[in-house]
């Protein structure tokens, strides 16, 4: 049984990853997320399982960073 792969719009991994399109562009531009797939059609989608990895492999922040402790 083959398994299909769940396919989001570009719009939809902006919304996900809580970043702007130019954003997505560099993460994209330095290989952090794999390249969209291309469809026939000329448009673009992204793998979830892609963007879940992506998510999964950010640093982790804790809750003190950026808050002003030494006040």
């Amino acid at each position: 049984m083959t398994r299909t792969a769940v396919l989001l719009k570009r719009a939809e991994v902006l919304e996900i990853l809580g970043v702007s399109e130019p954003t997505l562009r560099q993460i994209l531009k330095s290989g952090q997320l794999a390249a969209p797939v291309r469809l026939p059609s000329g448009g673009c989608r992204y793998r979830r399982a892609d963007v879940e990895a992506f998510l999964a492999n950010l640093p982790a922040v804790s809750e003190s960073a950026g808050s002003s402790a030494n006040v």
